[in-house]
């Protein structure tokens, strides 16, 4: 099957450190694929420029969620639901469908616990279509920032680790995925003085543990659902440092 390849370089990285999650009983099987009706369309996109353009609204999605911006990932989330999906390609439109569905769930979240679970779901639905027309190869973290010590440099590291998370979900590439783990249990916890500190310092055990235990994960549904908790933990960390 013709392979697709993407220029996916990550952008500057964000800062990250992250509500000890709500989503924790949810289920961690992969979730089901509802196929929508086609929207119709003038004329047929590329199918290389589509997956560009997904690629760069699922990504401005993740690096919404993890710093609490709710209102920048359902506005992302609405724009990928109102894209074409005719590309001439009647498998990989059924897969564009799929994708803007769920987009459209996630751009109708009530809150952002809701948000973060739709959105590393919708990661999946990439991974469904990257397996079979992508190169994982071309899916590439930037290097890893260098420890400085301070607060910012702390955050950028759990930034680089939940991106490079990220991409091992959609890519899909267990290396990154497990790459990504090891930087957020590596990477210098954030320390902070005052009376955020024994939040921030709950934040930081809650996301050492979820790191930690990437060996006990196999399947997507798992990946997503252990990539929403870190998440969570993200946005907390952002909320209570504004």
């Amino acid at each position: 099957m013709r392979r697709y390849p993407i220029a996916v370089q990550s952008a500057a990285l964000l800062v990250a450190v992250l509500l000890i999650p709500a989503s924790l009983g949810l289920a961690c099987r992969t979730p089901e694929r509802h196929e929508p009706a086609p929207v119709p369309s003038s004329r047929p996109v590329t199918v290389s420029a589509m997956m560009h353009a997904h690629f760069a609204a699922t990504r401005d999605i993740h690096r919404a969620l993890i710093v609490d911006d709710l209102v920048t990932a359902k506005a992302r989330a609405r724009e990928v639901a109102q894209m074409p999906d005719r590309t001439g390609s009647s498998e990989w439109d059924r897969s564009a469908r799929l994708l803007r569905a769920q987009a459209g769930r996630l751009a109708s979240a009530p809150d952002a616990n809701q948000a973060r679970s739709l959105a590393t779901q919708m990661a999946t639905f990439c991974a469904d279509c990257h397996m079979f027309r992508a190169d994982p190869g071309v899916f590439r973290p930037v290097p890893i920032p260098s420890d400085d010590g301070s607060v910012r440099a702390a955050m950028a590291r759990h930034a680089w680790g939940a991106e490079t998370m990220w991409l091992g979900v959609i890519a899909p590439s267990t290396d990154l995925w497990r790459e990504g783990m090891r930087e957020l249990a590596s990477a210098p916890r954030v320390e902070v003085e005052g009376n955020r500190a024994r939040d921030v310092a709950i934040l930081n055990a809650r996301l050492g543990a979820l790191a930690t235990s990437w060996n006990l994960l196999g399947g997507q549904g798992d990946r997503a659902r252990r990539l929403a908790e870190v998440l969570d933990v993200c946005a907390a960390c952002h909320a209570i440092s504004r």
